[in-house]
């Protein structure tokens, strides 16, 4: 059960290291910054610790990815992505991918445990997700007409 449960934080970890880099990447920002921001985009549904969030800038300034831009009031640093970081991210992105994978093969075994639970489904909803993030330099404007337009229609169904 413990292995789970660190097989688990690891993949936590890797989304947030991801996250991390991105929104260093948009802006000089504080860690606390970065905690308050996922808790909105989130709606509140994730809230990652302290002891998650400082270790991994902690680390990633170490490995030269952010480097620190500004320390203000009260000693609070804000950090910026360097361009090692650039590159981390790119890569986080060209794996997103297999990411994508290993969330199908998570969703053939959720169907197993849970029944009722449609692999297929879940593949469909996992690609229609990875093809919105490739599609990242294309209209949103188009993307979300067409996801209202299927929401609508699975609300009729």
């Amino acid at each position: 059960m413990e292995d789970e449960h660190k097989l688990e934080k690891i993949g936590f970890r890797s989304l947030l290291r991801a996250y991390l880099l991105k929104s260093f990447g948009e802006g000089r920002k504080s860690g606390y910054d970065i905690l308050r921001e996922i808790r909105v985009k989130s709606g509140g549904k994730w809230k990652p610790s302290k002891g998650a969030v400082y270790p991994l800038i902690t680390e990633s300034e170490r490995r030269g990815l952010i480097r620190v831009v500004e320390t203000g009031a009260r000693g609070v640093k804000r950090y910026a992505l360097t361009p090692a970081g650039r590159k981390a991210l790119l890569h986080f992105k060209e794996h997103a991918r297999h990411l994508g994978e290993q969330y199908r093969a998570m969703g053939s075994v959720m169907g197993n445990v849970f029944g009722g639970f449609d692999p297929e489904l879940h593949d469909l909803m996992v690609k229609a997700r990875l093809l919105m993030l490739a599609k990242g330099g294309c209209s949103h404007a188009a993307i979300k007409k067409i996801m209202k337009r299927t929401v609508e229609e699975l609300e009729n169904v």
